[in-house]
């Protein structure tokens, strides 16, 4: 009987107790970027030369600070959400697009990895579009470092104006505590 309530206390604490301490280690890091998407008239169906966005600052120390953990105990960091807004013109939606493909990249520009997609932009899309995101691919380096850039890849179906853009970027931690 003895044996029987020791394995129960046991496995108890083990359950609860790993719990507690994986949901203390999981949490988001978020940003926000923008950049413009320029005017075309002419250039239908054909992929345009890449756009990359301001330098985002980092500052992932601070928050890894925050939420108990530090850089070097950062297991992994995976993309979760991007989102995009069209802020200028008003009006603008997304129907321009056939496609995009955002990567992201070091505070370079080098080095880029593919976070999120739109491989057919929906004809009903309003001004804000949810890519699918590519929640395989490790991002430690770039969220650990300084910096990161996004560069845009994307094809056009339809004629438009300079579109002013906000990206919106939740990123997933894995990490041990300190």
């Amino acid at each position: 009987m003895r044996k029987l309530l020791f394995i129960v206390l046991i496995g108890s604490l083990a359950f609860f107790g790993c719990k507690k301490v994986k949901d203390l280690l999981r949490f988001d890091l978020s940003y926000a970027t923008a950049f413009t998407i320029p005017g075309n008239q002419s250039i239908i169906n054909t992929l345009l030369p890449p756009i990359f966005s301001p330098t985002v600052s980092a500052n992932s120390e601070q928050t890894f600070k925050n939420e108990g953990t530090s850089a070097n105990l950062v297991k992994e960091i995976k993309m979760k959400k991007v989102m995009l807004t069209i802020t200028s013109p008003s009006g603008q939606t997304f129907q321009f697009l056939k496609s995009i493909t955002v990567y992201i990249a070091k505070g370079d520009g080098s080095s880029p990895k593919r976070i999120a997609y739109k491989t057919e932009v929906p004809s009903n899309v309003g001004n804000t579009l949810t890519l699918d995101v590519d929640q395989s691919v490790l991002l430690d380096e770039y969220i650990k470092a300084d910096q990161f850039k996004l560069k845009t890849e994307y094809t056009i179906k339809g004629t438009n104006p300079d579109v002013d853009v906000n990206a919106d970027l939740v990123f997933n931690v894995l990490a041990d505590p300190l």
